[in-house]
């Protein structure tokens, strides 16, 4: 994908933008390029002042609700230092990337974009004492970060987000404008929803919509297609190869 952040000098401000185009990961170590751990963000921002701003363009299947809560006081102290946060839908954000978006002054949806919202989910290995540790904690997140993030962008104050994150709600660009405060820009390119997504982690939802897991197959199709299609040329090339050193060596 290449870098993570890319800084933009503009007179005396800068502008950072920053790419959530994977899963959100816990620890220190991406497993992939695409990979999205809290310190890419304090390295995003440590430099900047008021009068910045960070465009924040996702696309992110969502991942680690402990890393997208930390993300979230990075981005919240660069706030208070008078920095401005504009956060771009490209094409999914999932899960805790879609209450990672919220944390932004603004919010941008193409007609493409999808949110989904859900109940916090964990991974716990260990006893019964482990278990309701665990579910302290992830109620605990949800009541005081996630659903209020989304209350603050809300249009209705008395939205039942607890209810929508029960069901898995999964969002349209038409859909997240009625819910939420975001504005509907104009795709200035073709915007493909299925871009950077984590196939593995997505089978981890339940309501995932029809429409998007055909596009899902349709890219594995694709990039099967185009595998054979490379090695089919290969083969091409190898013969002409072997041609050219057998007429070599009768010359010779």
């Amino acid at each position: 994908m290449g870098k993570f952040y890319e800084f933009k000098n503009k007179a005396d401000s800068n502008t950072v933008d920053v790419y959530v185009y994977g899963a959100i990961v816990s620890g220190s170590a991406k497993w992939d390029d695409s990979d999205v751990i809290a310190q890419d963000f304090v390295d995003a921002t440590k430099d900047l002042k008021s009068g910045d701003a960070i465009n924040l363009f996702i696309n992110s299947p969502g991942g680690s609700v402990f890393t997208a809560s930390g993300i979230i006081a990075i981005l919240q102290r660069a706030q208070e230092k008078g920095v401005i946060i504009n956060a771009y839908i490209d094409g999914i954000a999932a899960s805790a990337a879609s209450f990672l978006a919220m944390a932004a002054d603004n919010i941008y949806v193409y007609d493409t974009s999808i949110l989904m919202i859900h109940r916090a989910i964990s991974a716990v290995y260990g006893n019964a004492d482990d278990f309701y540790e665990t579910i302290d904690i992830l109620e605990k997140l949800e009541n005081s970060i996630i659903i209020p993030m989304y209350q603050k962008n809300s249009k209705d104050e008395n939205t039942d987000f607890a209810k929508l994150m029960k069901a898995e709600t999964w969002l349209d660009s038409q859909q997240i404008s009625e819910l939420f405060n975001v504005n509907i820009v104009e795709n200035t390119a073709k915007q493909k929803a299925v871009a950077c997504v984590d196939i593995e982690i997505m089978k981890n939802y339940k309501n995932t919509p029809e429409k998007l897991k055909n596009m899902l197959n349709t890219e594995k199709v694709i990039e099967a297609d185009e595998i054979e299609e490379i090695i089919d040329h290969s083969a091409e090339i190898l013969e002409k190869a072997k041609a050219k050193l057998k007429l070599v060596k009768e010359l010779l």
